[in-house]
């Protein structure tokens, strides 16, 4: 073997690895690092080929007790099952057959999924979905390996066994079977590997679109904090999305999610300023009536030495007439984006001018020199609308 392959053979297994041991990952308090500032997902952003992976299959405010309760579960069905096996290997009892193992050949794993599940549900995002059933394709495969081994080491018995529990995916023995009988039996080992491997991938996107779909299309609401401001005379809504750092939100707040702000505040701030009012006036000479406001990702609240400052994205944009903002599944549908600012270091006081910094400004012409940017804005929003869905 040469150098490349050892290489490449050791990557696959510290990925494997990785994507095995992920519900034991997310356990720890730093999964928000992990996946918001070491892995950087807000990347995958900047194209329609991976913006995708961003968008939320399930709306972690709405399911976070049954996310909280499938990780309790699993995890606590997991140390128990490790703990039956690891005593039966320190007092060499053999095979153990009893208790849950009585009906489950894998239940540690079937855990870990079920944990792993919870957890999808708890950070909703399309890229943790489909790790979900990466995961449960190498358990699988691990599952098979070890079954392998115990046919070796305990023969007959451990057929019957197995032939009257359930592995980790009911009806996979059906499919293996399927996958013996000719002309599938003659295919090498690794293109049935990656062939099934597909099928997973497959199932998991489709599932995936499925469910983003049947809850874009119940959704009858969408879920913002709406302001009126005049700037120059003319009127100009203001929205924001409900999100859990805005003091009305409080009551689904988790108890360690400790800073918030009050949308009156944040209101007054933008309506007293004049950098804002001064950039946002090129816009409506575009037909801008509407500004939606998005929070930047883990840096949106800074508080130092008792102030509180805010740090945001500007979307001005042309609505239409006759959209209502009770339609979530027509807005992006009814709304054209006009440009984009970037407010960083407002603060929420009463001051002669809350923004302390100068304002970056993006308009059609960065649009055209920089598609990505048109891009990056539209995946911003059409993010933070998967989320309430």
């Amino acid at each position: 073997m040469n150098i490349i392959e050892k290489i490449g053979k050791g990557i696959v297994y510290i990925i494997t690895a990785f994507v095995i041991l992920e519900p034991l990952w997310m356990l720890t308090p730093f999964v928000g690092f992990l996946y918001g500032s070491v892995l950087n997902v807000d990347f995958l952003e900047s194209s329609k080929t991976s913006s995708w992976l961003l968008l939320f299959v399930f709306p972690p405010r709405r399911f976070m007790v049954i996310g909280l309760f499938l990780v309790t579960i699993g995890i606590t069905f997991f140390l128990i099952c490790a703990y039956n096996i690891y005593m039966a290997k320190l007092f060499k009892r053999g095979l153990v057959t009893t208790s849950i193992y009585k009906y489950l050949r894998h239940p540690q794993y079937i855990s870990l999924i079920v944990a792993g599940f919870g957890f999808v549900i708890l950070w909703g995002r399309f890229i943790s979905y489909l790790s979900l059933f990466i995961m449960i394709y190498l358990y699988y495969m691990l599952a098979k390996k070890e079954e392998s081994l115990c046919l070796l080491i305990y023969g007959r018995s451990y057929e019957e066994y197995r032939r009257k529990t359930i592995g980790i995916i009911p009806g996979a023995d059906l499919f293996e079977k399927i996958l013996k009988k000719k002309p599938l039996s003659a295919l090498p080992k690794a293109i049935t590997i990656l062939s099934v491997f597909l099928l997973v991938m497959c199932v998991a996107l489709a599932s995936g679109f499925t469910i983003l779909k049947a809850r874009e299309a119940f959704s009858d609401r969408l879920p913002i904090i709406q302001k009126e401001i005049t700037v120059d005379g003319k009127k100009l809504s203001v929205i924001i999305p409900r999100i859990p750092i805005l003091e009305k939100d409080q009551g689904i707040r988790l108890a360690f999610w400790k800073k918030s702000i009050s949308a009156e505040k944040l209101f007054k701030s933008i309506k007293s300023s004049k950098r804002i009012k001064d950039s946002l006036d090129p816009f409506f000479e575009m037909g801008m009536d509407t500004i939606f406001i998005i929070f930047k990702p883990r840096v949106s609240i800074i508080e130092e030495k008792g102030n509180t400052f805010v740090n945001f994205f500007m979307v001005p944009m042309d609505t239409r007439t006759g959209f209502t903002w009770s339609d979530a599944k027509g807005f992006r549908k009814h709304c054209e984006i006009k440009g984009l600012l970037k407010v960083e270091r407002m603060l929420l006081a009463n001051d002669k001018e809350p923004v302390k910094v100068n304002i970056e400004v993006s308009g059609v012409k960065d649009f055209k020199q920089d598609k990505k940017i048109l891009t990056s804005i539209e995946t911003k929003i059409d993010v933070i609308l998967s989320r309430f869905y």
